[in-house]
């Protein structure tokens, strides 16, 4: 199983020098062989393939000798990933890939071979030993490493290694389930009634980025001091991305290894940005990386990860009985129900909702609504007695 493992670098000045080339030639290449594919497409040709643009690159860097100062693997990635970039395009996975430019926030290359040595060094070709911060142990056989500069000025290398493990196989039966409803007051609501508090990172962070978006707007702009300024509010965006990255790996392991199935709601969120009244509340939750990190987490070791439609009354319908409410505004955070007279919470009654509408499409196929309050760790139960 392929896994992504990243560490902060720290390379010498000689060393940045010859990183800035490497991340130059690969947006050179990138940009080249999508304009090759392009144009030979646009002129009804057939596109030429990975291996044909390595060829076309041997030529190509006769004309431009500078080209030759870099790893032959920082071209070959940089015109496989162009490639990949084009095939998504066509399979309906992503929109048209773009040009690269150097004043994009995240500069990168990538290399094929690298050489850990000892514990906290690593060998690049063309660009020398360089040393990175091991906080956690590197494990698995090596295939590519990828170094990548921030805005801020900071370096991070990324190792893609093989473990050489299978994903885990997926039991029939779980023993926990969990529904999670997430939210802007809270976080995430589980349906076990646990709310997770929402830290609101870039609330917190907001008046420092306010003061240094209005000191840049005043300097000059290309200035030594206009750089700097840019470069302490990249920073201060960074620290606010790492908080939140940090809060959702946390809360997405300890889901993943607590439960055995976890049911989610199909959120559209890029929608629901276009609400100018809560868009930038979603922005700070970051859903989607939420969902994107428990599915490849899930994926690891093995747990269900069910998905519950977006159209689904999670909020408006009684988990206990089941009847549906007419109206729901988003000021009503707690209701009685008239028919059974059960009281609920909003966002645990509709977490127990999303499970249960997840589980019965998944069960069955056909959207039956299966309620499993009463069945008591066992989500497949009550589904699997009734075939």
């Amino acid at each position: 199983m392929l896994k992504g493992m990243k560490y902060r670098l720290y390379p010498t000045r000689e060393q940045e020098v010859l990183l800035a080339k490497s991340f130059g030639c690969a947006r050179y290449a990138y940009n080249w062989a999508i304009d090759v594919r392009s144009n030979a497409y646009a002129q009804g040709r057939k596109t030429p393939s990975r291996f044909n643009l390595d060829k076309l690159m041997t030529t190509e860097k006769k004309g431009k000798p500078w080209l030759a100062e870099v790893s032959d693997w920082v071209l070959k990635e940089a015109i496989s990933h162009a490639c990949s970039a084009y095939e998504n395009f066509f399979a309906k996975r992503a929109g048209f890939p773009r040009f690269k430019s150097r004043r994009d926030s995240v500069q990168s290359a990538t290399w094929r071979r690298p050489t850990v040595k000892g514990k906290n060094h690593v060998f690049v070709p063309k660009v020398g030993i360089m040393r990175f911060r091991q906080h956690r142990p590197l494990e698995g056989n090596i295939k590519t490493v990828t170094v990548s500069r921030h805005a801020s000025g900071r370096y991070y290398i990324c190792f893609q290694v093989d473990d050489g493990r299978e994903c885990t196989q997926k039991p029939k039966r779980a023993a926990t389930a969990v529904g999670v409803d997430v939210g802007i007051e809270s976080f995430c609501t589980l349906s076990t009634g646990e709310k997770v508090a929402n830290p609101r990172l870039r609330k917190s962070s907001q008046a420092r980025i306010a003061k240094l978006q209005k000191k840049l707007a005043r300097q000059r702009k290309g200035s030594n001091r206009y750089k700097e300024t840019k470069r302490r509010l990249a920073r201060e965006h960074e620290k606010v991305a790492d908080a939140r990255r940090e809060f959702l790996h946390v809360l997405s392991t300890r889901l993943v290894g607590e439960n055995q199935v976890i049911a989610v709601e199909d959120l559209n969120v890029k929608g629901m940005l276009s609400n100018r009244r809560l868009a930038s509340h979603i922005a700070d939750a970051s859903w989607s990386e939420f969902f994107r990190m428990l599915e490849y987490k899930c994926e690891w070791k093995g747990v269900h990860l069910l998905s519950c439609g977006r159209f689904e009354p999670s909020s408006k319908m009684c988990s206990a009985c089941g009847r549906i409410q007419k109206d729901m505004p988003l000021s009503v955070r707690s209701w009685k129900c008239p028919e059974c007279g059960k009281r609920h919470d909003r966002d645990v009654n509709a977490a127990v909702n999303i499970l249960n509408f997840a589980v019965a499409s998944t069960v069955n196929g056909r959207g039956e609504k299966v309620r499993l309050s009463s069945v008591d760790g066992y989500p497949f139960a009550e589904a699997s007695a009734s075939r």
